[in-house]
């Protein structure tokens, strides 16, 4: 091995990995099979996840955040007020999460209008989207399991969206920790009713909530859309290896494991004087690429 070789990293670093992917992923992975998506287009289906994956980091700092509010306490206790430094640091993530986790919405209404541009009621507004399909003002070209998605999201998206847009366009609210429950709770007088600011009295809860509606409403869709895909092979990364990039060729429907598909490096990394690829020796997509050994009479 040369000294160039031996100085190179040698993290290894797996992409190809299926079997724990979820339905956004895996048409993240297959897209161009079927679809010809602009830059803009590509960039907001990165996006759903990412916004997801975002607001999850946010809702762990918040969580790590929730026993800075003692400080807060105790110096109310002691001295009659408090700046609530640490509140309002919390209250700010809270409200990050909530707009985050809208954003995700966002993204996967833009992915919709990319795939069905010129199909009645999914339009550039992902306001006026959901709003048709409550309406059933939806193409019936779409297909119904995604329509219905959609309009299930009736009982929750409406109140999140109200939640995105004060924060977004108007004042800010409040968090602090109930006395009586220890729960967290957030105040925002811009809500609610005229007589009444909106109380979320268990913050927490209602993240977690919207996380899991979020994500059973993006499982359905893009599992629908998952289906609508050419069965195709394309190039994938297998993964990272000692600083090298590890291809194969795979079709939708061979990616189940790590050993869907065809290796495609073997063509380079199986020359002596390069390093070979070290899952070769357990990797069915090696072994298949390489055709069967030759049999010896």
């Amino acid at each position: 091995m040369s000294e160039e070789q031996k100085q190179r990293p040698t993290a290894n670093l797996l992409y190809f990995s299926p079997q724990h992917w979820g339905e956004v992923e895996r048409f993240t992975k297959f897209w161009n099979t079927t679809y010809s998506f602009n830059r803009l287009s590509q960039k907001r289906l990165r996006g759903i996840l990412g916004h997801f994956n975002k607001a999850s980091h946010l809702f762990q700092i918040a969580k790590r955040l929730e026993p800075s509010l003692e400080i807060d306490e105790k110096h109310l206790q002691e001295h009659g007020f408090s700046p609530a430094h640490n509140a309002k640091e919390l209250a700010a993530i809270i409200e990050s999460i909530f707009c985050e986790q809208y954003s995700t919405l966002d993204c996967s209404r833009f992915v919709l209008h990319s795939i069905y541009p010129n199909h009645k009621g999914i339009k550039k507004s992902t306001r006026a989207t959901f709003q048709n399909a409550y309406e059933s003002k939806i193409d019936n070209r779409v297909p119904e399991t995604i329509i219905k998605a959609l309009a299930r999201t009736e009982d929750w998206y409406p109140e999140l969206l109200r939640l995105r847009d004060e924060i977004t366009h108007s004042n800010v609210g409040y968090a602090h920790r109930d006395k009586e429950t220890g729960l967290i709770c957030y105040l925002h007088d811009g809500l609610g009713t005229p007589n009444r600011s909106l109380v979320i009295e268990d913050t927490f809860h209602e993240i977690e909530k919207y996380f899991e509606l979020i994500n059973q409403f993006l499982g359905v869709v893009f599992q629908e859309l998952n289906r609508t895909l050419i069965d195709n092979p394309i190039d994938q990364i297998c993964g990272i290896f000692g600083g090298r990039v590890y291809q194969r060729k795979v079709s939708p429907s061979e990616a189940i494991d790590f050993g869907g598909g065809e290796c495609i490096s073997f063509k380079w990394f199986d020359l002596e004087e390069n390093p070979n690829c070290p899952l070769k020796d357990n990797c069915t997509a090696y072994t298949r690429a390489k055709g069967d050994p030759p049999s010896h009479g």
